[in-house]
């Protein structure tokens, strides 16, 4: 028990998610109707807690800022529509400063381990299931001291034996998009002066038919189930007083039953946890040449030579006369060593003085061009989860610290080409088998585009909770025809005004695919987009995809309208390619690995077009991925171009629409890194385009290309 009342346990996902602070839940067997309510835990713990500290901070400033901008122009400055206040879009205790402007101190903030979530019976409303007798109390202790007496009342008209009401908790709720949710009770005595009423409930079920009627005999007053919202209604009022002109819509509340998704939104976010601050220092906005340096290197813009002279010079200058030395002797000893053995110790010459060109010693011989730099410049604004530089670099990273195969017999990292015995289907340890093997899956990786497949046994992977929302998941809602800013609301707070943030830090298997770079390129010229310039000189594609880029925004909001009309690019089809293959993907290994589609996550990186798929859960790892490469491996992936994988079981919107759909491809939302945004069935095989491209041409599927 905590100072609050009980507490329940669950998954440390579950009380993350579902089971959050906010949340309107009911036990198994459907009886009852509770809150959930914070309560102190554990602090989270970790040898790199300070660097995840500083990732969360830095992911919170961004969300908070983009959900204040959303909200303020959700009807895009309309000169008919009702002004907007920064406490409609943000909780102003928790993330607005004194200036009414978007704020984020992590002081005011506590990371918590999600091991025990309180919980409290409410909202304490009643009705009789024999007349519809409505009865609300106050509070716990007012049911506590009368629920006895309402127990005991023998008035009920549909009980002729003994007029016993049959009290239950109803399980419908007024709701509101400020966050708020109050009782289903009108909000008003009866015009007689009556203060009990019957609901009156229609056959059709819809909340739309159901009403309010007086319990005193021969009055025959109803009223409609419409409820203001208290806060936004004291808000408005003011408002209006003061002669701003508002309308009542803004205020009427939502009736939801509590097992509605709408009613209860839990704000997510995730990020791959790195050891060292060096991303942060990189990415700072007084590190922008370092930042295109890098830029450079990661995706081989070429470098004009630079002789020894110049190498030996330059260090001089700086002090470093011993670093070149070191420098020459490894290049006197490259020349009498073997081909192989010479690429090896080229590339660390190269990376010896990519760093000191990152130092500042030497000075870079690529020209950075405009349209990187201008990139570099704008970043800034853009949407932190699309940003595909910021997306660049962590791929670099995680290059260098997880997708290096090593050695041992349980490889952390495993080329799936060659895995250990353990992960190996069976027979492998034959020879004619793995060669047998490794052909079947040479050829299948080939028909799916797929130029790298790796498997993580741990991918370090952090997730947390920080609020939460009703009836809308994004920062807008539409009610009536008019939009409207939803609330962004933080957890109650546990202690000394702190508000819990709950982290969640994985360790589990995932799959890295990597596309095959020459395929999409082709894949892009047979949709009408060509390179330009053309790569050229061993430039990657992912040049291009970050100079082209064009933000997406933190909601996607240019691709979810009926009325969307946004051009092809290179950088949102190939997007859209990634996206979906994921989710092909993942909708593939869930059939074969006992998990389910919701087990899952997702982490793209664009310009590099990769992508990791992993087991997202805080209870231990079973191995559920390793066992079914064991068990299926090649099946798995011929899967994913059978007929029944490349169709939809509802058709229309996929088949027909060029779209996407909860019956094929689309995810839950706690799975979807994007809002199920940017998928279209298209991009996979033939077929139309999808509803948010100007251009109405038929899409050449990528598969048909893979395939020929």
């Amino acid at each position: 028990m905590s100072e609050k009342g009980p507490v329940i346990n669950r998954s440390k996902v579950q009380l993350a998610t579902s089971y959050a602070p906010g949340s309107l839940f009911t036990f198994e067997g459907g009886r009852g109707c509770f809150l959930s309510v914070p309560v102190l835990t554990n602090r989270y713990d970790s040898n790199i807690v300070s660097v995840v500290t500083q990732q969360i901070e830095e992911q919170m400033r961004e969300i908070i800022s983009n959900w204040f901008d959303a909200g303020i122009d959700c009807q895009g400055r309309a000169a008919s529509g009702p002004p907007i206040y920064p406490e409609q879009v943000l909780e102003r205790s928790a993330f607005l400063d004194y200036r009414e402007q978007p704020t984020f101190d992590i002081n005011q903030f506590i990371l918590l381990e999600p091991t025990q979530i309180g919980y409290c019976p409410d909202p304490l409303n009643f009705v009789c299931g024999k007349c519809g007798l409505l009865h609300r109390y106050t509070d716990v202790d007012d049911y506590a001291k009368n629920h006895v007496e309402q127990e005991n009342r023998t008035d009920c008209k549909r009980s002729p034996g003994d007029g016993r009401h049959r009290w239950g908790q109803l399980d419908v709720v007024f709701a509101h998009w400020s966050g708020n949710y109050e009782s289903l009770f009108p909000e008003r005595p009866c015009q007689c002066g009556n203060k009990e009423f019957y609901l009156v409930k229609s056959a059709t079920g819809m909340f739309s038919d159901w009403y309010f009627k007086c319990s005193k005999e021969g009055c025959p007053s109803t009223q409609e189930m419409t409820r203001r919202d208290p806060k936004t209604k004291e808000l408005l009022e003011e408002k209006i007083r003061q002669g701003t002109v508002h309308q009542p819509k803004e205020m009427l509340m939502l009736p939801v039953s509590y097992r509605a998704s709408s009613l209860y939104y839990v704000q997510t976010d995730r990020f791959i946890p790195y050891p060292d601050s060096s991303i942060f220092e990189l990415l700072h906005p007084a590190k922008q040449i370092e930042l295109a340096g890098e830029l450079l290197s990661i995706y081989n813009y070429p470098q004009q030579p630079v002789s020894d002279d110049q190498i030996k010079t330059a260090l001089e200058n700086v002090g470093q006369g011993s670093a070149y030395l070191a420098y020459a002797g490894m290049k006197g000893a490259k020349a009498s060593m073997p081909a192989d053995a010479a690429d090896v110790l080229q590339q660390q010459l190269d990376k010896m003085a990519e760093d000191w060109r990152q130092k500042g010693w030497l000075e870079r011989t690529a020209t950075i061009p405009a349209e990187l730099t201008t990139q570099v410049l704008a970043r800034q604004d853009y949407a932190r989860k699309y940003d595909p530089i910021r997306l660049g670099i962590e791929h670099s990273l995680l290059e260098k610290k997880q997708l290096v195969i090593t050695g041992g017999l349980r490889k952390s990292t495993v080329d799936l080409m060659n895995p250990p015995p353990d992960i190996a289907p069976e027979g492998t340890g034959q020879q004619e088998v793995k060669e047998e093997y490794q052909k079947n899956l040479r050829n299948i990786l080939g028909k799916l585009g797929i130029k790298r497949f790796l498997m993580l046994r741990e991918l370090d992977l952090v997730q947390y909770s920080y609020g939460y929302t009703r009836v809308s998941a994004s920062p807008t809602t539409e009610q009536k025809g008019l939009v409207m800013p939803v609330c962004l609301r933080s957890f109650e707070s546990v202690r000394k005004g702190q508000r819990p943030i709950y982290v969640l830090h994985q360790k589990n298997e995932a799959f890295y695919v990597q596309l095959d770079e020459t395929m999409v390129v082709q894949w892009l010229t047979e949709n009408h987009l060509a390179m330009s310039p053309p790569l050229s000189d061993g430039i990657r594609f992912g040049a291009r995809y970050i100079e082209n880029y064009e933000d997406f925004g933190p909601f996607m909001e240019a691709y979810k309208s009926q009325k969307s009309d946004v051009a092809r690019t290179i950088f949102n089809m190939a997007y859209m390619l990634l996206h979906t293959m994921a989710h092909q993907f993942i909708v593939t290994i869930s059939e074969y690995s006992g998990l389910e589609q919701g087990s899952f996550g997702e982490y793209l990186f664009p310009a590099d077009l990769a992508f990791l798929v992993y087991r997202s859960g805080m209870t231990p790892d079973l191995g559920n991925l390793s066992s079914m490469w064991r068990n299926f491996n090649v099946t798995v992936l011929e899967q994913m171009l059978s007929a029944n994988k490349l169709q939809c079981s509802s058709g229309s919107l996929c088949d027909h629409r060029g779209g996407a759909c909860p019956g094929c491809i689309m995810l839950p939302e706690t799975t979807c890194i994007a809002a199920n945004q940017l998928l279209s069935r298209s991009v996979l095989k033939n077929g139309p385009a999808p509803r948010w491209s100007r251009d109405k041409r038929d899409m050449v599927g990528f598969f048909s290309l893979t395939t020929a």
